[in-house]
Protein backbone atom coordinates (compact mmCIF):
# COMPACT_ATOMS: atom_id res chain seq x y z
CA UNK A 1 0.00 0.00 0.00
CA UNK A 2 2.82 2.45 0.88
CA UNK A 3 4.28 2.12 -2.60
CA UNK A 4 1.10 2.88 -4.56
CA UNK A 5 0.53 6.12 -6.51
CA UNK A 6 -2.63 6.70 -4.44
CA UNK A 7 -0.61 6.69 -1.22
CA UNK A 8 2.03 9.00 -2.69
CA UNK A 9 -0.76 11.40 -3.60
CA UNK A 10 -2.00 11.70 -0.01
CA UNK A 11 1.41 11.84 1.72
CA UNK A 12 1.41 15.67 1.79
CA UNK A 13 -1.92 15.56 3.66
CA UNK A 14 -0.71 13.19 6.38
CA UNK A 15 0.02 14.80 9.76
CA UNK A 16 2.12 12.58 11.97
CA UNK A 17 2.65 13.62 15.59
CA UNK A 18 5.10 11.89 17.91
CA UNK A 19 6.42 12.59 21.42
CA UNK A 20 10.05 13.63 21.92
CA UNK A 21 11.18 10.11 22.84
CA UNK A 22 9.03 8.29 20.32
CA UNK A 23 9.19 4.51 20.13
CA UNK A 24 5.86 3.33 18.77
CA UNK A 25 5.42 6.31 16.47
CA UNK A 26 8.72 5.55 14.81
CA UNK A 27 7.61 1.97 14.15
CA UNK A 28 4.52 3.24 12.38
CA UNK A 29 6.29 5.98 10.44
CA UNK A 30 5.08 6.96 7.03
CA UNK A 31 6.90 9.17 4.55
CA UNK A 32 5.39 12.19 6.24
CA UNK A 33 7.80 14.14 8.45
CA UNK A 34 6.43 13.99 12.00
CA UNK A 35 5.74 16.95 14.24
CA UNK A 36 7.55 16.31 17.53
CA UNK A 37 5.74 17.44 20.67
CA UNK A 38 6.73 17.84 24.32
CA UNK A 39 5.30 15.39 26.82
CA UNK A 40 4.99 15.65 30.59
CA UNK A 41 5.73 11.92 30.88
CA UNK A 42 8.82 9.77 30.22
CA UNK A 43 9.52 6.63 28.21
CA UNK A 44 6.65 4.64 26.71
CA UNK A 45 4.22 6.70 28.79
CA UNK A 46 4.90 9.62 26.42
CA UNK A 47 2.66 7.90 23.89
CA UNK A 48 -0.34 8.94 25.98
CA UNK A 49 -1.54 11.92 23.92
CA UNK A 50 -3.10 13.46 27.04
CA UNK A 51 0.46 14.06 28.32
CA UNK A 52 1.38 16.16 25.29
CA UNK A 53 1.97 19.79 26.18
CA UNK A 54 -0.33 22.42 24.69
CA UNK A 55 0.15 26.17 24.34
CA UNK A 56 -3.13 27.90 23.60
CA UNK A 57 -4.64 25.84 20.80
CA UNK A 58 -1.67 23.84 19.54
CA UNK A 59 0.88 21.31 20.70
CA UNK A 60 4.18 22.61 22.03
CA UNK A 61 6.73 21.62 19.42
CA UNK A 62 10.24 20.40 20.16
CA UNK A 63 12.93 18.19 18.63
CA UNK A 64 13.46 14.49 19.18
CA UNK A 65 15.45 13.86 22.35
CA UNK A 66 18.86 12.21 22.00
CA UNK A 67 17.21 8.93 22.97
CA UNK A 68 14.49 9.57 20.38
CA UNK A 69 17.14 10.14 17.71
CA UNK A 70 18.94 6.96 18.74
CA UNK A 71 15.65 5.01 18.55
CA UNK A 72 14.84 6.55 15.15
CA UNK A 73 18.24 5.60 13.71
CA UNK A 74 18.11 2.11 15.19
CA UNK A 75 14.60 1.47 13.89
CA UNK A 76 15.48 2.88 10.46
CA UNK A 77 18.50 0.56 10.22
CA UNK A 78 16.52 -2.39 11.58
CA UNK A 79 13.47 -1.86 9.37
CA UNK A 80 15.75 -1.70 6.33
CA UNK A 81 16.78 -5.28 7.09
CA UNK A 82 13.32 -6.83 7.30
CA UNK A 83 10.62 -7.07 4.66
CA UNK A 84 7.18 -5.47 4.91
CA UNK A 85 5.43 -8.75 5.74
CA UNK A 86 7.84 -9.54 8.60
CA UNK A 87 7.43 -5.98 9.91
CA UNK A 88 3.63 -6.21 9.76
CA UNK A 89 3.65 -9.57 11.58
CA UNK A 90 6.07 -8.25 14.20
CA UNK A 91 4.02 -5.10 14.89
CA UNK A 92 0.76 -7.11 15.04
CA UNK A 93 2.35 -9.60 17.45
CA UNK A 94 3.83 -6.89 19.67
CA UNK A 95 0.49 -5.09 19.89
CA UNK A 96 -1.30 -8.35 20.68
CA UNK A 97 1.20 -8.83 23.52
CA UNK A 98 0.49 -5.30 24.74
CA UNK A 99 -3.25 -6.06 24.64
CA UNK A 100 -2.65 -9.19 26.71
CA UNK A 101 -1.54 -6.98 29.60
CA UNK A 102 -5.13 -5.74 29.92
CA UNK A 103 -3.84 -2.19 30.31
CA UNK A 104 -5.31 0.58 28.18
CA UNK A 105 -2.38 2.99 27.94
CA UNK A 106 1.39 2.95 27.76
CA UNK A 107 1.30 5.11 30.88
CA UNK A 108 -0.44 2.32 32.78
CA UNK A 109 2.10 -0.17 31.45
CA UNK A 110 4.98 2.06 32.54
CA UNK A 111 3.48 2.53 36.01
CA UNK A 112 3.39 -1.25 36.55
CA UNK A 113 6.45 -2.22 34.54
CA UNK A 114 7.26 -5.47 36.37
CA UNK A 115 3.66 -6.67 36.17
CA UNK A 116 3.51 -5.61 32.49
CA UNK A 117 6.67 -7.54 31.61
CA UNK A 118 5.38 -10.64 33.42
CA UNK A 119 2.10 -10.51 31.45
CA UNK A 120 3.89 -9.94 28.14
CA UNK A 121 6.20 -12.92 28.77
CA UNK A 122 3.24 -15.12 29.74
CA UNK A 123 1.36 -14.07 26.57
CA UNK A 124 4.47 -14.65 24.41
CA UNK A 125 4.77 -18.18 25.81
CA UNK A 126 1.23 -18.86 24.54
CA UNK A 127 2.16 -17.92 20.95
CA UNK A 128 2.72 -20.71 18.42
CA UNK A 129 6.38 -21.78 18.30
CA UNK A 130 6.84 -20.34 14.79
CA UNK A 131 5.55 -16.91 15.96
CA UNK A 132 7.87 -17.06 18.97
CA UNK A 133 10.84 -17.77 16.70
CA UNK A 134 9.92 -14.90 14.36
CA UNK A 135 9.53 -12.55 17.32
CA UNK A 136 12.90 -13.52 18.78
CA UNK A 137 14.69 -13.30 15.41
CA UNK A 138 13.31 -9.86 14.60
CA UNK A 139 13.98 -8.61 18.14
CA UNK A 140 17.57 -9.94 17.89
CA UNK A 141 18.01 -8.04 14.62
CA UNK A 142 16.77 -4.91 16.40
CA UNK A 143 19.37 -5.45 19.15
CA UNK A 144 22.14 -5.84 16.56
CA UNK A 145 21.04 -2.59 14.92
CA UNK A 146 20.97 -0.90 18.32
CA UNK A 147 24.44 -2.19 19.14
CA UNK A 148 25.80 -0.79 15.89
CA UNK A 149 24.10 2.55 16.54
CA UNK A 150 25.54 2.72 20.06
CA UNK A 151 29.00 2.61 18.46
CA UNK A 152 28.03 5.31 15.95
CA UNK A 153 26.55 7.60 18.63
CA UNK A 154 29.53 7.05 20.93
CA UNK A 155 31.93 8.04 18.13
CA UNK A 156 29.84 11.13 17.33
CA UNK A 157 29.92 12.18 20.97
CA UNK A 158 33.71 11.70 21.12
CA UNK A 159 34.14 13.82 17.97
CA UNK A 160 31.86 16.50 19.40
CA UNK A 161 33.72 16.69 22.71
CA UNK A 162 37.12 16.64 21.02
CA UNK A 163 36.07 19.47 18.68
CA UNK A 164 34.67 21.55 21.54
CA UNK A 165 37.75 20.92 23.67
CA UNK A 166 39.94 22.08 20.80
CA UNK A 167 37.74 25.13 20.12
CA UNK A 168 38.03 26.27 23.76
CA UNK A 169 41.85 26.14 23.81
Amino acid sequence: MLKTPEYEEIVPKIRSIVPETSVIGMLLMSKARPAVVKSSLKGLAQHDALSWQVIRNEFEKTELSELGKFIRETQKDWLGKIDDEARRNFVDTVFSLFEATGMDTFGAMSDSMLKTVEKIIAAAQQLPREKQKQLVNIAAEFMRSGGQNVKTWYNRMLEYYEKNKTDKN
